[in-house]
């Protein structure tokens, strides 16, 4: 009797091994991959740069007295808001772009040293609407090309004497270039360096009786710092 429940025992071992092995099997918890998507989402940002503008009235009798062209330059700020998608290593998205300039520059036509006739222009705010299109590199940059249409506000102002004219004038046209950005700490956090190449066409200034054809162009770079929301 002794030897059959020693028979029937070992019988049953591969049995509640093989039991006890699914059992392990079923109750491993299963490893969800990591995503891909390292860009992907809504973010926003902020910015900071510096500027060298090209604008002015040419074809005007100012040029006559070398001053129709001007070429303010400083520091600028603002802010930008976009989405981006991604598919394998090349991503691709939407952004606008805001910036706060009021840089000035003057020319003066002296007799002396008092100035007859002096022409100011000031590069008031710039926007713009991106195309983005690049490739990630290491799953924490990313390096891109941007472009598309852009609008830049100005302003001049026209002393004769003691006479002081204001014209205000919005430009429209397109800007292009690039940048790179990388993570910092997660992929929440993304700083980064851009540049741009702007040419924000012509306008018309008018000042009162004088119509004065005017352009705006503009090289910038920048340093950024965005969040991403998703």
């Amino acid at each position: 009797m002794f030897t059959r429940v020693l028979l029937a025992l070992a019988l049953s071992l591969p049995a509640f091994s093989a039991f006890g092995a699914d059992m392990a099997l079923k109750a491993r918890p299963s490893v969800v991959p990591p995503s891909s998507c390292h860009w992907c989402g809504f973010a926003l940002g902020v910015h900071v740069g510096y500027g060298w503008a090209r604008s002015g009235f040419g074809g005007t009798v100012l040029d006559e007295f070398e001053l129709g062209n001007l070429e303010p330059e400083g520091v600028f700020f603002g802010g930008q808001a976009g989405h981006l998608w991604q598919w394998g290593g090349f991503v691709a998205g939407l952004e606008a772009q805001g910036s706060y300039w009021g840089l000035k520059k003057s020319a003066d036509l002296k007799v002396g040293e008092v100035a007859v006739i002096s022409n100011t222009i000031e590069l008031k705010y710039t926007a713009a609407l991106h195309a983005v299109l690049g490739m990630e590199v290491m799953n924490n940059v990313l390096v891109y090309l941007a472009g598309g249409p852009a609008f830049a506000n100005a302003e001049g102002t026209l002393k004769v004497g003691d006479a002081v004219v204001t014209a205000p004038a919005n430009h429209f046209g397109y800007e292009f270039g690039g940048g790179i950005r990388s993570k910092l700490f997660s992929d929440a956090f993304i700083v980064g360096v851009e540049a741009m190449w702007s040419d924000y066409g012509k306008a018309t200034y008018s000042f009162q009786g004088l119509d004065a054809p005017g352009r705006a162009q503009a090289t910038t770079v920048k340093a950024r710092f965005d969040i991403k929301l998703n």
